[in-house]
């Protein structure tokens, strides 16, 4: 079954949500240059009304992996997603410095990019990833998630009615 992870979520109510909804994982972006990042007080706040059977990710590009080891223990982070120029040195690295997953390019992988409701049927089917990750995908409005297409999403990706 294809785990999915919704990204670039920015407030409790979305992160609630999509909880409910059965995401896997839950993304918070910690890039500077994002209209979708998220403080690291908010994330705190956010992640410790989490159940603990959801995965909380923070999302770095190019960043300092020092600030990545801190913000990842102060968010409570359980794994860390690299999306920018990371080398496979500079992962293992951030791995054995934080402790925890990290998510870039290779297998098992993330499906990420332009995936909606409409289109990740065909993106599982084609691509056969281990993960969904969406962001943009399912907003009603910048930084707002949309109910409706997270549950739509879900359902599909795992291989229910939507």
């Amino acid at each position: 079954m294809v785990k999915v992870k919704i990204c670039c979520v920015t407030n409790l109510d979305d992160a609630l949500l999509v909880t409910n909804i059965g995401a896997d994982y839950i993304g918070f972006n910690f890039y500077k240059e994002s209209l979708r990042k998220i403080s690291e007080k908010l994330c705190k706040e956010v992640v410790a009304k989490l159940p603990p059977f959801i995965i909380p990710v923070g999302v770095f590009v190019d960043e300092d992996i020092n600030l990545i080891a801190k913000t990842a223990k102060k968010c409570s982070l359980k794994m860390i997603q690299l999306h920018g120029s990371e080398t496979p040195e500079y992962c293992k690295e951030a791995k054995s410095l934080t402790n925890l997953g990290v998510i870039k390019a290779g297998k098992p992988f993330f499906l990420a990019g332009g995936i909606t409701p409409d289109n990740v049927s065909e993106a599982i089917t084609k691509v056969q990833p281990f993960a969904v990750d969406v962001a943009t995908g399912v907003e009603r409005l910048p930084r707002r998630k949309d109910y409706d297409k997270v549950n739509k999403l879900v359902r599909i990706a795992r291989g229910l009615k939507a």
